[in-house]
């Protein structure tokens, strides 16, 4: 009967791999730390931005000859957007607070001011004058 803290046999893939990387990782280690594994890595990053730089570059002048808008382009218009957002909020904004100021001054004037059937009555010891209207006066000149 096999014990249990005995180590069972790992699976021939598991045991493969563990050869190959006893086998191999010394070396490779040994590569890694070196400087020409350092300098290869700079030269290929280098490499690779100038190659994308060169390839955008040339991508955004077909683009604009082509009138057709740029990453930049598009960028350039979403800041404008959102700043003309933040402008239309802040009048939005402005707005409702000086809607809100005339409400209240509406408010307050409609409490001070005389009710209708006050404002139509003639004040004590005064007549109230009759409208005229243009069609009753007499025209100049006529007598």
């Amino acid at each position: 009967m096999p014990n249990k803290h005995q180590p069972r046999s790992k699976p021939v893939p598991w045991r493969v791999f563990d050869f190959a990387e006893r086998s191999i990782a010394p070396p490779l280690e040994e590569l890694v730390q070196s400087d020409l594994f350092a300098s290869g890595v700079a030269r290929y990053l280098k490499l690779s931005r100038f190659v994308g730089d060169s390839v955008q570059g040339l991508a955004r002048g077909v683009l604009t000859r082509a009138n057709i808008p740029t990453s930049g382009d598009v960028q350039d218009l979403h800041r404008h957007i959102a700043m003309l957002e933040a402008r239309l909020a802040d009048l939005i904004e402005k707005e409702s607070a000086s809607a809100c100021r005339e409400t209240q001054s509406a408010q307050a004037s409609a409490v001070n001011a005389p009710s209708p059937a006050t404002a139509l009555k003639p004040a004590a010891g005064r007549r109230a004058s009759k409208p005229t209207s243009s069609a009753r006066r007499r025209p100049r000149g006529s007598a």
